[in-house]
């Protein structure tokens, strides 16, 4: 609204009108991924504790790298977890599926998805699809959000990132409602995890880019 009044694109958001364009153009060639003829089937990785991925990040407020660390495997409601610390967070993900199930700050319990999520539906196989439909809660603010996805395996083939180049399956995510696309990333298993994501859910784009990773 503020734009619309003023028509000053610079006061009114936290991002400059080149980058916006830049972005958007972005997010419109990914509306229409290309299906490489490709017969891969990828598995679910088995991580190990001391795996490590360090990403760039691109979106306005957040700092250029963030690295993921696999410091011990746990428990959470009876299912057997690896926990990832990222700063002074620790995400709990599912060995089963890797879904991340909670997360903490500083040791204590800050956010918990209630329903089961399904990122991933493994093995991922070119055009595989599946629903996405759970719910999550932030404890300290008691917001509550559910999520209701389309999930798609669009494509495989071999991705470029700052680490080198691998091959990886890209997996979309559609709002079920809207068919808008919300999120994407590619996962690689040679890295054992995500080379790129993007969100596109937000007014300001964000990508990350795998830099480097160090896995047994």
């Amino acid at each position: 609204m503020q734009y619309i009044t003023s028509g000053d694109f610079n006061k009114s958001y936290p991002f400059s009108e080149e980058d916006f364009n830049t972005d958007f153009e972005t997010y419109l060639s990914s509306l229409a991924p290309s299906h490489k003829a490709n017969g891969s089937i990828i598995q679910k990785p088995e991580w190990k504790v001391g795996d490590q991925w360090t990403y760039a990040v691109k979106h306005p407020g957040d700092k250029p790298l963030t690295t993921m660390t696999v410091v011990r495997e746990d428990k959470f409601e009876g299912k057997e977890s690896y926990v990832v610390r990222m700063e002074n967070r620790e995400i709990f993900h599912s060995k089963e599926s890797l879904e991340p199930l909670i997360a903490m700050k500083d040791g204590k319990l800050t956010s918990k998805r209630y329903t089961s999520s399904h990122e991933f539906s493994w093995p991922l196989i070119i055009g595989k699809r599946w629903n996405n439909a759970y719910a999550w809660e932030d404890l300290a603010t008691k917001d509550k959000r559910k999520i209701d996805h389309l999930m798609v395996v669009s494509e495989i083939g071999d991705v470029t990132v700052p680490a080198g180049t691998f091959l990886a399956a890209r997996v979309q995510a559609f709002d079920s409602r809207s068919g808008r696309l919300m999120w994407e990333y590619w996962y690689s298993p040679t890295t054992k995890w995500l080379l790129k994501f993007r969100d596109y859910s937000k007014i300001a784009f964000k990508e990350e880019r795998l830099s480097s990773f160090k896995i047994d």
